[in-house]
């Protein structure tokens, strides 16, 4: 069914580091295996569309899996008032929040405290630190459906 096998650690680490607590690529293809740690998510996400640009010259099909540690309960979209398939909705806004750098720098922590309101309860899945998280009133979760 697939060619080439690829599974990415990911890191929410803020600056440049390989080894333990970083990213790391393993790439399982028919022409060998390579395993990647590069040192920024900018670099592998440029390592890992050079790769699949290759891949897909080559015909190959893919199967590409992530560890993002993403995921919200049924209805999140619709309580932050976003509108499109709600995957989708949430990845966008997230994209218009969150700014990363070439250095791994993020403007999580700075955007936690400013979307408290419609994030709330869900601020640990954004990465707040503690001390952002406890400085902030606790929101009621929604009512359930």
């Amino acid at each position: 069914m697939f060619d080439t096998f690829v599974v990415v650690d990911w890191s929410a680490a803020t600056v440049p580091r390989t080894g333990r607590d970083s990213i790391w690529i393993c790439w399982h293809a028919p022409s060998g295996e390579r395993l990647a740690n590069p040192p920024t998510r900018h670099a592998a996400k440029k390592l890992l569309g050079d790769w699949l640009a290759a891949a897909l010259v080559r015909g190959e099909r893919v199967l590409l899996g992530f560890d993002f540690p993403f995921g919200y309960p049924a209805g999140f979209a619709a309580r932050l008032g976003l509108i499109g398939p709600p995957w989708r909705a949430v990845w966008d806004e997230i994209a218009t929040l969150i700014e990363d750098t070439e250095e791994n720098q993020n403007t999580v922590q700075d955007r936690c405290g400013v979307q408290s309101a419609r994030f709330g309860w869900l601020l640990s899945f954004l990465g707040a630190s503690s001390r952002v998280r406890h400085a902030l009133p606790r929101p009621q979760a929604p009512p359930a459906p």
